[in-house]
């Protein structure tokens, strides 16, 4: 009975032993983390300060700067338009160049002396939440706008679907034009969907998957690719909430 108690006592010393010393251990670990924690904050601070400066720069020059804008599908520019205070569309001979200059990643010659181009693939429809796309009170299904973004008659398609030049609020003249046509559709899509409240981190997500290419890219975008996507979640609302509408209305051509 004696060793019995010897023994219980050693094994309780013995316990109080090393609870004590992992509570030493812990008060230098405590002390190591906090500079360590104080660090990771400041970085967190700073990422979010220069993501929401980068945010108000982008919603300060959004309306008053030349963007760029096109649609691509394997390297192969589709169609695109050009925004500022009036929206132009892309002629055949810019299609073309910058297929060209897309293939050799030259974003600095599309971009010329413009604010920022936007570069999305056509799979990015495919990655919206909803699945039927509204234009104004009729609706396609987005892979119906796919094909229609896809083919050699756009203005016959959308005629079948009883979409015509006036939910495009584009001319009767435009309405012939093939590459118009797709780029009415694809503001559309662009403004309602893609860069709108109903998919907010379409935007980060397809940037971070390649995607849509955004150049020059700012520290909101560089934080797309290292971030989690919730953590720049409220920056892209911020975003859409003061974002322009992409209007696809040009001026008949004189």
């Amino acid at each position: 009975m004696a060793l019995e108690t010897i023994i219980l006592l050693a094994v309780i010393l013995l316990i109080i032993a090393l609870v004590w010393g992992f509570l030493k251990h812990i008060k230098h670990i405590f002390r190591m983390l906090v500079p360590v924690g104080i660090v990771i904050l400041l970085i967190i601070a700073a990422t979010t300060f220069f993501i929401y400066r980068d945010i108000a720069d982008l919603r300060d020059k959004l309306k008053d700067s030349t963007k760029k804008i096109i649609l691509v599908d394997n390297d192969e520019v589709i169609t695109g338009f050009i925004l500022k205070s009036q929206v132009g569309f892309l002629t055949d001979e810019q299609i073309e160049e910058f297929s060209t200059d897309l293939q050799n990643k030259d974003y600095g010659k599309i971009l010329g002396s413009g604010y920022r181009l936007m570069v999305f693939d056509i799979g990015i429809i495919n990655k919206l939440n909803a699945d039927n796309i509204g234009i104004n009170r009729k609706t396609i299904t987005k892979s119906y706008a796919i094909s229609v973004l896809r083919s050699d008659n756009p203005g016959e398609m959308l005629r079948d679907k009883r979409i015509y030049e006036s939910d495009l609020e584009i001319s009767k003249k435009d309405m012939e034009d093939n590459s118009r046509v797709k780029a009415a559709l694809f503001g559309i899509v662009l403004s309602d969907e893609v860069l709108s409240p109903k998919n907010p981190l379409l935007l980060f997500s397809g940037f971070k998957e390649g995607s849509i290419i955004v150049y020059p890219e700012t520290a909101v975008f560089k934080a797309a690719n290292v971030l989690p996507l919730s953590f720049i979640g409220s920056a892209g609302k911020a975003i859409f909430r003061e974002k322009e509408q992409v209007e696809v209305v040009v001026e008949e051509a004189q």
